[in-house]
């Protein structure tokens, strides 16, 4: 026999809302929204302790839930909230027998309209035992309290004044409504009460908001926002009676806020006196040398001052360029001194390229180079009463120099000069009976590095081929892979820093085996660690001892100038270390005697 159906009717009603994207007003009302109850028995006793619903559209993800019905007294009722405007919705009923024999099955389609309750009838098909039952279905619509009248007056008062608020709202079933009042910046009486006010407690832009509910807020709400104002004021001072003890500390002061009625500590304007000194962000402190930096002025033309904390600071401008004297260029050094990079210039007061007080037949003043870190100046001074010197400066005060050997019968000269990479003066000078014969030429050379470390190493007339070393960090003195000597780099270099990159290698570009001098080495790109300066004596047995000098250049420092005296022969002297990176030099008058270790120069193990 084919199962018997039971229809039942149940209305299922459900809200649309309207969602609108960046906009927003100072007040708004309530939107509206809406309550189903359902009551679903069925005859004979029969249970129904649950009752699942679904609202589904294409273009959203399924609403859906379960109605517990088990407790007494309990309703088959939902209220479905936040459907948004259009056609096309469908709502599908579920309801179940508590002995899983009775199930009811029932769906709808239905528009929703913004702000309208769309009542829907849903016909519940139940599928009974063998014999006929019934389904009685009762809902129940709850339509949400309403706001009629808000009063907020005055809309602008001082602080510590009242303002009144008064609403009022309606219920269509006569449900008891539950009033709330919000806001910011202020205090209410009664948050709760239909009439209250509000006491404005500190300056400003506030807002106050009433909202009411019939539901216990649960779904049910309308609410209203009105802005006020709070302004200062003689009236309701907070600070009435109010007493702050201060911290004890008289670069601070301690009031009473009136806008909220607390103690706050706040610094004392800067300057104010306190102690023996001024006070400064709170704290006592000694009067400040200085307000601003250019109160900082200690006449030093190498320090930089600024003011810092009303304190002045002086940081050295290592490398600028300064006078020693008027008219006397000199450079910077790190701890803020004019060091006088012309104090071994042969003739200061001649700096123009030209020739000045003798006949040396030149006439070429100015001498452009490329690529190349020496030249070779000849010529013939008759009136020369001696050998001569050399020296070569630049704009960032480097400088070097030496001997100018010159044939005391004819006058004539050749001396090969180490140049600085771009614009420099190199003065050739001789004594004359009366005076010096001077000739000043500007070189420039072109399409060169600049190197970092730079030695330059002269002697007397006694000495027979000073040799100069530079030995990288870890080598030993006429190790050709470590040390930078006449073996190693004059014609090639040894392979430091980068391997295969030429332009870290060291070179000796200036090379000699007599009297004088000089011998030039440059290195480009050192790597960290400590190099090591030397210089041997080479001589036959029995020469005399011999005086020299090493002029050492870090690039960006002023030029250092090492001598030595009676250095003998056979014998190594260890005139500097270079830290580097920073290129810190370091003197040594340190010799070795290697006269037990001499073959073809010192074989000692040294440094």
């Amino acid at each position: 026999m084919p199962d018997l159906y039971s229809t039942r009717w149940l209305i299922f009603l459900v809200v649309g809302v309207l969602a609108a994207l960046g906009c927003s007003t100072d007040t708004q009302q309530g939107d509206a929204s809406g309550s189903l109850s359902l009551e679903l028995v069925l005859a004979d006793g029969i249970v129904i302790n649950s009752v699942s619903w679904e609202i589904s559209r294409d273009d959203m993800e399924p609403m859906s839930g379960d109605i517990n019905t088990s407790a007494p007294g309990s309703t088959a009722s939902v209220e479905v909230f936040g459907l948004l405007p259009g056609d096309g919705y469908l709502v599908e009923l579920e309801a179940t027998s508590e002995d899983r024999e009775v199930t009811c099955r029932g769906s709808a389609e239905f528009d929703v309209e913004v702000g309208v309750s769309t009542g829907v009838m849903v016909m519940l098909n139940c599928k009974l035992p063998a014999r006929f039952g019934g389904v009685r279905v009762n809902g129940k619509l709850n339509v949400c309290a309403q706001l009629h009248k808000v009063v907020v007056s005055p809309l602008q008062t001082s602080v510590g004044n009242d303002i009144d608020l008064s609403a009022m709202g309606n219920d269509e079933e006569g449900d008891s409504i539950t009033y709330a009042w919000s806001n910011a910046g202020g205090t209410i009486g009664d948050p709760n009460a239909p009439k209250t006010t509000y006491t404005c407690t500190e300056v400003g832009q506030h807002e106050i908001t009433i909202t009411i509910s019939d539901d216990d807020f649960e779904f049910c709400m309308d609410d209203w926002t009105v802005p006020v104002t709070c302004v200062e004021g003689d009236g309701g001072d907070l600070c009435d009676g109010v007493t702050c003890e201060g911290d004890g500390n008289e670069c601070t002061e301690t009031a009473c806020n009136s806008t909220n009625a607390e103690c706050e500590t706040s610094d004392v304007e800067d300057g104010t006196g306190c102690g023996d000194g001024i006070c400064m962000s709170g704290v006592c402190e000694a009067v400040p040398d200085c307000t601003e930096p250019a109160d900082c002025d200690d006449a030093n033309q190498c320090t930089s001052g600024d003011c810092i904390e009303g304190m002045c600071e002086f940081t050295p401008t290592d490398g600028a360029s300064c006078e020693v004297e008027a008219g006397v260029p000199g450079t910077c050094d790190n701890a803020g001194n004019c060091v006088g990079v012309t104090g071994n210039d042969p003739a200061p007061e001649f700096n123009t390229p030209g020739e000045f007080g003798c006949d040396t037949g030149q006439n070429d003043f100015t001498r452009t180079l490329s690529g190349q870190t020496s030249e070779v100046f000849s010529g013939t001074v008759s009136t020369a009463q001696g050998a001569g010197e050399f020296y070569v400066v630049n704009p960032a005060g480097q400088e070097t120099f030496g001997t100018v050997p010159t044939d005391p019968g004819t006058g004539t000269y050749s001396v090969e000069i180490p140049l600085f990479c771009g614009v420099q003066l190199v003065k050739l000078v001789w004594p004359e009976t009366e005076g010096a014969c001077v000739l000043v030429i500007e070189v420039t050379t072109t399409d060169c590095a600049a190197a970092d470390i730079r030695l330059t190493l002269s002697w007397d007339s006694i000495g027979r081929d000073w040799e100069l070393h530079l030995i990288k960090p870890g080598g030993r003195i006429n190790d050709n892979a470590t040390d930078c000597t006449w073996t190693s780099c004059i014609s090639s270099s040894p392979d430091w820093g980068v391997q295969g990159d030429s332009s870290d290698d060291p070179s000796k570009d200036i090379d000699n085996t007599g009297p004088f001098g000089p011998e030039n080495i440059l290195l480009a790109k050192p790597e960290s660690g400590t190099y090591t300066v030397m210089v041997e004596h080479w001589s036959s047995s029995g020469d005399p001892q011999s005086d020299g000098q090493v002029v050492i250049n870090i690039l960006g420092q002023p030029s250092i100038v090492l001598t030595t005296e009676n250095l003998p022969p056979f014998s190594v002297w260890t005139a500097a270390t270079i830290e580097w990176p920073g290129g810190t030099v370091t003197p040594s008058q340190d010799v070795f005697d290697c006269t037990a270790s001499w073959s073809g120069g010192c074989t000692a193990d040294i440094p």
